[in-house]
């Protein structure tokens, strides 16, 4: 439609678009997007060359070209993170996914589908660091060299992906949806 959406009357089911034109709909979906912040963690080490955003075509590009045939570190379980992990799967050494939660996508989609992600990611060689957090990337030479859990395990890594921090474009909205 190439306008914005300015309004929503959920009673009659139009929105109103910014060009003043009026589009009824059966149902509606709101899907807004969200932005991640410059450096959304922060520990000892989070600056370090090869610790990666994952936000533009030129991100993917580089993140792919950094972790051919090395050791990648996935932070975060939704859907970046479970994305750059699928990815990487076949292409790095090794990857490892670090999540706080129990399960990949357990706050957006669900226990049932995390556990069958997980599962899906573990036959091909993804291994899970759950219920945990990051405390410290070690550097050797400026560079990435292991990622340190909050309870003291020690990762090994030539790349850490970020994938974690999303500030979803519709908080503080007030939308009630249904």
């Amino acid at each position: 439609l190439l306008t914005k959406v300015v309004s929503v009357n959920t009673v009659d089911k139009v929105v109103k678009l910014s060009d003043g034109s009026l589009q009824p709909y059966d149902q509606l979906l709101i899907a807004t997007g969200s932005n991640q912040p410059t450096r959304p963690l922060s520990c000892p080490g989070c600056d370090l060359e090869g610790v990666m955003l994952l936000q533009s075509y030129e991100d993917a590009k580089d993140i792919h070209t950094l972790s051919m045939g090395r050791k990648a570190v996935v932070i975060g379980t939704s859907f970046i993170g479970m994305e750059a992990a699928s990815y990487l799967s076949d292409k790095a050494v090794s990857v490892a996914v670090v999540g706080t939660s129990a399960y990949p996508f357990e706050h957006s989609l669900g226990q049932e589908i995390g556990q069958m992600t997980m599962q899906m990611l573990e036959e091909h060689g993804v291994k899970f660091y759950m219920k945990s957090g990051v405390s410290e990337i070690r550097e050797h030479n400026g560079k990435v060299k292991e990622v340190v859990l909050k309870d003291g395990q020690v990762l090994e890594a030539d790349v850490v992906i970020l994938g974690i921090g999303d500030v979803y474009l519709s908080a503080g909205k007030c939308l009630n949806c249904n």
